[in-house]
């Protein structure tokens, strides 16, 4: 895709470019869930030390500590790869404390804490802010949007393909069971991509 802009003609991110971008933003939302899951497993294992003072657990916090260590690793490595633009959470919280700001702005005008033309400047610049801030969510909204119809067509094929190894091999055995063996893979993939189409679903509310 192209675009003209002050007659320069110059290269637009590709669909694949931003559906990337998106996963990236599904990635960082893991990598926080996980990041949560071991900060509240330290706290328990450091308040069970401290009742049982006797007891060793040092090779429980190595443990602990090592995957946590790995986990912002991760976590940082996929910041270092997502531009700014297309970084949901940073969005979101960006809009947010725009709202904030601008409140506390005129609180300040009211109490004159500030001048008149402070006001308006400062009003001004975050105004600016607040669209540009807009403009990114309401286009990751749309990408966020196309990437789910992508995913659920995505899911679709996996459950397909699911049943038909389930009719397969209904075919060639009595029992039962090994009816029910699917390949752990589909299945894994299949509630990925729920788990995706979930996640997208719920920032393109916020």
């Amino acid at each position: 895709m192209t675009e003209l802009k002050d007659s320069v003609e110059y290269e637009l991110p590709t669909e694949e470019e931003y559906y990337e971008q998106l996963e990236l933003n599904y990635q960082i939302h893991i990598l926080k869930y996980n990041k949560q899951k071991f900060k509240k497993k330290l706290d328990k294992l450091a308040k069970i030390s401290k009742r049982n003072p006797n007891e060793d657990y040092t090779r429980d916090f190595e443990v602990l500590k090592a995957i946590a260590i790995e986990i912002n690793e991760k976590y940082k490595n996929i910041l270092s790869k997502i531009k700014k633009e297309y970084n949901f959470f940073n969005l979101i919280e960006e809009n947010e404390n725009l709202k904030e700001y601008s409140q506390n702005l005129k609180r300040s005008l009211k109490k004159g804490i500030i001048d008149v033309n402070t006001y308006r400047i400062t009003k001004s610049h975050y105004k600016a802010r607040k669209s540009e801030v807009s403009t990114n969510l309401r286009r990751l909204n749309i990408l966020a949007e196309s990437y789910i119809t992508l995913l659920t067509n995505q899911r679709l094929e996996l459950d397909a393909e699911r049943r038909s190894i389930l009719g397969s091999r209904a075919k060639k055995s009595e029992n039962i069971n090994d009816c029910e063996r699917i390949p752990e893979l589909i299945s894994k993939n299949i509630n990925t991509l729920i788990d995706k189409i979930s996640y997208f679903k719920m920032l393109i509310k916020q």
